[in-house]
Protein backbone atom coordinates (compact mmCIF):
# COMPACT_ATOMS: atom_id res chain seq x y z
CA UNK A 1 0.00 0.00 0.00
CA UNK A 2 2.79 2.05 0.77
CA UNK A 3 4.38 2.17 -2.39
CA UNK A 4 1.63 1.44 -4.64
CA UNK A 5 1.36 5.84 -5.87
CA UNK A 6 5.04 5.67 -6.81
CA UNK A 7 6.04 5.92 -10.42
CA UNK A 8 9.80 4.68 -10.08
CA UNK A 9 11.64 1.78 -8.65
CA UNK A 10 13.66 5.16 -7.18
CA UNK A 11 10.94 6.16 -5.56
CA UNK A 12 9.82 3.23 -4.01
CA UNK A 13 13.12 2.66 -2.57
CA UNK A 14 13.05 6.20 -1.40
CA UNK A 15 9.86 5.07 0.60
CA UNK A 16 10.66 1.92 2.22
CA UNK A 17 13.96 3.88 3.39
CA UNK A 18 11.95 5.84 4.97
CA UNK A 19 9.41 3.57 6.25
CA UNK A 20 12.03 1.13 7.52
CA UNK A 21 14.96 3.43 8.90
CA UNK A 22 13.38 6.53 9.12
CA UNK A 23 14.68 10.35 8.59
CA UNK A 24 17.96 11.87 8.72
CA UNK A 25 16.24 13.43 11.81
CA UNK A 26 15.21 9.79 13.29
CA UNK A 27 18.68 8.08 12.65
CA UNK A 28 20.06 10.57 14.14
CA UNK A 29 18.14 10.98 17.32
CA UNK A 30 18.79 6.95 17.63
CA UNK A 31 22.39 7.55 17.37
CA UNK A 32 22.56 10.11 19.96
CA UNK A 33 20.56 7.77 21.97
CA UNK A 34 22.93 5.05 21.40
CA UNK A 35 25.70 6.71 22.16
CA UNK A 36 24.27 7.85 25.63
CA UNK A 37 23.42 4.36 26.13
CA UNK A 38 27.09 3.22 25.48
CA UNK A 39 28.80 6.31 27.22
CA UNK A 40 26.74 5.32 30.41
CA UNK A 41 27.01 1.51 30.36
CA UNK A 42 27.09 0.06 34.18
CA UNK A 43 26.70 -3.00 35.58
CA UNK A 44 23.39 -3.02 37.65
CA UNK A 45 22.43 -4.23 40.66
CA UNK A 46 21.90 -8.29 40.76
CA UNK A 47 22.40 -8.44 37.18
CA UNK A 48 24.87 -11.57 35.66
CA UNK A 49 27.68 -11.25 33.09
CA UNK A 50 25.70 -13.48 30.42
CA UNK A 51 22.83 -10.36 30.71
CA UNK A 52 25.56 -7.27 30.12
CA UNK A 53 27.08 -8.99 27.49
CA UNK A 54 23.67 -9.68 25.79
CA UNK A 55 23.08 -5.38 26.65
CA UNK A 56 26.66 -4.33 25.05
CA UNK A 57 26.15 -6.53 21.99
CA UNK A 58 22.66 -5.28 21.57
CA UNK A 59 24.29 -1.53 21.90
CA UNK A 60 27.40 -1.81 19.71
CA UNK A 61 25.37 -3.29 16.81
CA UNK A 62 23.12 -1.10 16.50
CA UNK A 63 26.09 1.75 16.48
CA UNK A 64 28.00 -0.05 13.97
CA UNK A 65 24.71 -0.02 11.92
CA UNK A 66 24.44 3.57 12.41
CA UNK A 67 28.26 3.83 11.08
CA UNK A 68 30.11 4.47 14.49
CA UNK A 69 32.22 1.33 14.79
CA UNK A 70 34.19 0.47 17.94
CA UNK A 71 37.35 -0.38 18.12
CA UNK A 72 38.06 -3.83 20.23
CA UNK A 73 40.09 -2.04 22.49
CA UNK A 74 37.31 0.53 23.00
CA UNK A 75 34.61 -2.27 23.73
CA UNK A 76 37.42 -4.11 26.13
CA UNK A 77 37.69 -0.61 27.91
CA UNK A 78 34.15 0.14 28.66
CA UNK A 79 33.92 -3.22 29.59
CA UNK A 80 36.38 -2.79 32.12
CA UNK A 81 34.75 0.40 33.65
CA UNK A 82 31.18 -0.80 33.71
CA UNK A 83 32.00 -3.21 36.73
CA UNK A 84 31.39 -2.34 40.67
CA UNK A 85 34.25 -2.63 43.08
CA UNK A 86 33.79 -6.46 43.97
CA UNK A 87 35.15 -6.96 40.90
CA UNK A 88 38.25 -4.42 40.95
CA UNK A 89 40.45 -7.78 42.48
CA UNK A 90 39.70 -9.35 38.84
CA UNK A 91 39.45 -6.39 37.09
CA UNK A 92 43.20 -5.57 38.20
CA UNK A 93 44.60 -8.97 37.09
CA UNK A 94 43.15 -8.60 33.23
CA UNK A 95 44.74 -5.08 33.32
CA UNK A 96 48.54 -6.23 34.53
CA UNK A 97 48.50 -9.26 32.53
CA UNK A 98 46.36 -8.81 29.29
CA UNK A 99 47.31 -6.31 26.43
CA UNK A 100 44.08 -4.66 26.46
CA UNK A 101 44.63 -3.77 22.64
CA UNK A 102 44.49 -7.31 21.50
CA UNK A 103 42.69 -9.04 24.17
CA UNK A 104 39.11 -9.98 22.92
CA UNK A 105 35.61 -9.05 24.51
CA UNK A 106 34.71 -12.92 24.41
CA UNK A 107 38.18 -14.05 26.57
CA UNK A 108 37.02 -10.98 28.63
CA UNK A 109 33.45 -11.79 29.55
CA UNK A 110 34.75 -15.48 30.03
CA UNK A 111 37.20 -14.57 32.38
CA UNK A 112 34.77 -12.68 34.17
CA UNK A 113 31.89 -15.00 33.93
CA UNK A 114 34.08 -17.91 35.46
CA UNK A 115 35.30 -15.36 37.96
CA UNK A 116 31.38 -14.45 38.74
CA UNK A 117 30.88 -18.54 39.34
CA UNK A 118 33.68 -19.12 41.32
CA UNK A 119 32.34 -16.30 43.90
CA UNK A 120 28.96 -18.00 43.62
CA UNK A 121 30.25 -21.58 44.32
CA UNK A 122 31.94 -19.89 47.50
CA UNK A 123 29.11 -18.16 48.56
CA UNK A 124 27.05 -21.01 48.57
CA UNK A 125 29.60 -23.80 50.04
CA UNK A 126 30.05 -20.80 53.01
CA UNK A 127 26.21 -20.98 53.00
CA UNK A 128 25.13 -17.77 51.75
CA UNK A 129 21.92 -17.71 50.49
CA UNK A 130 22.09 -17.80 46.27
CA UNK A 131 21.49 -14.16 44.38
CA UNK A 132 18.23 -14.45 43.31
CA UNK A 133 15.99 -11.46 42.48
CA UNK A 134 12.57 -11.34 43.76
CA UNK A 135 10.18 -10.16 41.24
CA UNK A 136 6.87 -8.32 42.41
CA UNK A 137 4.02 -8.66 39.49
CA UNK A 138 2.95 -5.20 38.69
CA UNK A 139 0.68 -4.55 36.50
CA UNK A 140 1.57 -0.77 35.64
CA UNK A 141 4.58 1.05 36.75
CA UNK A 142 4.93 4.68 36.69
CA UNK A 143 8.70 6.25 35.80
CA UNK A 144 8.65 6.90 39.40
CA UNK A 145 8.55 3.03 40.28
CA UNK A 146 12.46 2.83 37.73
CA UNK A 147 14.09 5.02 39.49
CA UNK A 148 13.74 3.66 43.05
CA UNK A 149 16.36 1.16 44.01
CA UNK A 150 15.01 -2.86 44.20
CA UNK A 151 15.34 -2.64 47.96
CA UNK A 152 11.93 -0.37 48.02
CA UNK A 153 10.11 -2.31 45.76
CA UNK A 154 10.62 -5.71 47.61
CA UNK A 155 9.07 -3.44 50.95
CA UNK A 156 5.44 -4.03 50.39
CA UNK A 157 5.75 -7.74 49.73
CA UNK A 158 7.66 -8.54 52.34
CA UNK A 159 5.15 -6.60 54.37
CA UNK A 160 2.42 -8.58 52.85
CA UNK A 161 4.54 -11.71 53.55
CA UNK A 162 5.47 -10.72 57.18
CA UNK A 163 1.79 -10.25 57.75
CA UNK A 164 0.35 -13.62 56.54
CA UNK A 165 3.07 -14.60 58.46
CA UNK A 166 1.70 -13.03 61.95
CA UNK A 167 -2.06 -14.01 60.95
CA UNK A 168 -0.90 -17.64 60.68
CA UNK A 169 0.68 -17.04 64.33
Amino acid sequence: MRVSTCKSGKDIWDRLCITYEGTNEVKQSRFNNLLHDYELFFMKLNEYISNIDTRFTQIVTSLHALGRKLTNAEKVNKIICCFPSAYDAKITVIIESKDLNIYSIDNLLGSLIAYEQGVSQRKIDAGEPRREKNIALNMEESESEHSQPEDEDDIPLMTKQFRSFLKMK
